[in-house]
């Protein structure tokens, strides 16, 4: 493995972790497993909480499953749909309204 600066503990990386430099700053860099474990439970944590809220509002755990397992189907369907609708927008599209913003405002 190769020398790690000090701001970086080489003892809790991976050794598929990376280093990136950029200007005088060190970055570590996750691995994909690393990065995908932690969506993983990031969802996981997102639907027990949705349950939970879902439980104390309505009281029935059974309306609190059903949204639980709903719930992050229905996010990746909005989340697809929001990403087909920027794919619309050209690149530099918003970028330019709000430099137009600025000149005129």
């Amino acid at each position: 493995m190769d020398e790690f600066p000090s701001e970086l503990d080489a003892k809790s990386m991976d050794k598929d972790d990376k280093v990136a430099v950029i200007g005088d700053e060190a970055y570590a860099r996750e691995s994909r497993l690393r990065s995908l474990l932690k969506a993983i439970s990031y969802r996981i944590i997102g639907t027990v909480a949705t349950a939970s809220i879902a439980l104390g509002v309505t009281g029935d755990a059974t309306t609190a499953i059903t949204i639980g397992a709903v719930e992050p189907i229905a996010k990746i369907v909005i989340y697809y749909v929001h990403e087909r609708v920027w794919q619309l927008a050209p690149r530099g599209f918003i970028r330019r309204i709000f430099r137009r913003s600025r000149i005129t405002g």
